[in-house]
């Protein structure tokens, strides 16, 4: 068993029932804006100017949800409302960050543990064999967490270990797939859950008072939806179900761009501690254009060696529609054909269900597995950092071995040659008779 690849085995996605339509989400921001406005003294000019701002950020906000390719959302609606826009009204827009936190615990691991029941009804093993749960989220937090949640839920084994990999951003998915892989990697035995789970949608950001309308503090709210996504990882003989296609788990890599710590941020605001605050700057799509122009041919070399870019399938977070055009283009310059259609599930994910933050790669992941002919799959995210995240994954064939790490064998290529002359040359002094003192006297 300890020779058999390290593999995705299946994934388990869940969303609330909930559907926040682009209607929706523009009636939201509307009613907010007209809230705002009516507070304000049309004859005070410092308030007047006010009014025409929000008038000016609002229409802002609406022509980027119209341009962000996104149909519906998916959200918790929580105090028994009809409408993710009942509990705003019911606060005045402004419901305190601290009842926003509580909507985490509430919803997220219910949400979580309905991907994580999917995943292992895919996966169709023991449960009792699940080693380690890797969780994440970034919207929020308790203790004991997410991981403890499911080892609670599931009834798993006391010696079962929680490791909880938190506030990473929208590359948290990949991040709980390299921890999640690396254990099992290491350990024969090894069954891993890798869960990452969102709740955003009480974040909303809205026109309260002075607060600032600064741009991209808005563009969140166009953005973001609720979501929780799972993968089974371990080694093919623990599946009691082979209906999923397993990928092994090759290497993996990650990037920070220099200088961008700025541009992509997330903290409870210092505006009266109302908001859970996540600011994308203008200046994100720019920075990551440059650096995916630069350095993906690189990247996708690392993980997969000598695959043709044309021979793999591609799972990318869909971080923004500008962002999947981008990419789209930048692989059909490497001569991937139809590379809109090699990044459907990125587009489908966007459409249905909008942003899911850590969720998402996890989604379009067990997308493509279960979907693409070809046997590479090259995987990427970006959060927060700003970082990029990317993986290589290989199609498993029954009886296959575990691949060799291409960082290793590259490694090995350039030290062997230097140690095997290092050691020819000492066993050559030892046998003519030469000592420590001569080598030194020679040297």
């Amino acid at each position: 068993m300890s020779d058999e690849p390290v593999c995705i085995l299946s994934t388990g996605q869940s969303v609330p029932d909930s559907i926040f339509s682009l209607a929706d989400f523009i009636e939201l921001q509307k009613s907010a804006k007209e809230f705002a406005i009516s507070k304000l003294d049309k004859n005070d000019m410092a308030q007047k100017q006010r009014a025409e701002d929000i008038e000016n950020n609002f229409n802002w906000v609406k022509r980027c949800a119209q341009n962000s390719a996104i149909d519906k959302r998916h959200g918790i609606i929580p105090e028994d409302g009809n409408r993710l826009q009942d509990f705003y009204e019911k606060y005045d827009y402004n419901p305190p960050y601290t009842l926003r936190a509580k909507y985490w615990r509430r919803y997220c691991p219910e949400l979580a543990m309905n991907a994580v029941k999917k995943a292992l009804a895919e996966w169709g093993g023991d449960k009792n064999k699940i080693t380690h749960v890797v969780s994440h989220s970034t919207t929020g937090w308790d203790v004991p967490g997410l991981s403890h949640h499911v080892m609670y839920n599931l009834e798993l084994p006391t010696s079962a270990r929680a490791v909880p990999v938190n506030f990473v951003g929208c590359q948290g998915g990949t991040s709980v797939m390299f921890v999640a892989s690396t254990i099992a990697k290491q350990d024969p035995n090894a069954v891993v859950l890798a869960l990452a789970a969102e709740i955003q949608s009480p974040l909303g950001r809205m026109y309260n008072d002075d607060i600032s309308l600064e741009k991209s503090i808005y563009m969140p709210n166009v953005l973001f939806g609720d979501a929780a996504g799972c993968a089974v990882i371990g080694r093919p003989s623990t599946r009691g179900n082979k209906s999923f296609p397993a990928f092994e788990y090759l290497d993996m890599g990650a990037h920070y761009i220099p200088d961008t710590r700025h541009v992509l941020t997330i903290s409870v605001s210092e505006e009266y501690g109302l908001y859970y605050e996540n600011s994308i700057k203008k200046e994100l799509p720019v920075k990551l254009n440059a650096t995916l122009a630069s350095k993906f041919p690189t990247w996708f070399k690392s993980v997969l060696g000598d695959v043709n870019f044309s021979d793999s399938s591609y799972a990318v977070h869909p971080g923004g529609k500008k962002l999947l055009n981008n990419f789209e283009s930048l692989i059909s310059d490497y001569g991937v054909k139809d590379a809109s259609k090699e990044l459907q599930y990125s587009y489908k994910n966007l459409r249905e269900y909008g942003n899911l933050a850590s969720a998402a790669i996890i989604f379009i992941l067990g997308d493509v597995c279960r979907n693409t002919q070809k046997d590479s799959i090259y995987f990427m995210a970006m959060g927060p950092g700003v970082c990029l995240e990317y993986g290589g994954m290989k199609r498993y064939r029954p009886g296959s071995k575990a691949s060799k790490s291409n960082k290793s064998s590259g490694n090995n290529t350039n030290l062997t040659p230097i140690l095997l002359a290092i050691i020819v040359i000492l066993v050559g002094f030892i046998l003519g008779g030469f000592t420590v003192n001569d080598l030194k006297n020679m040297l």
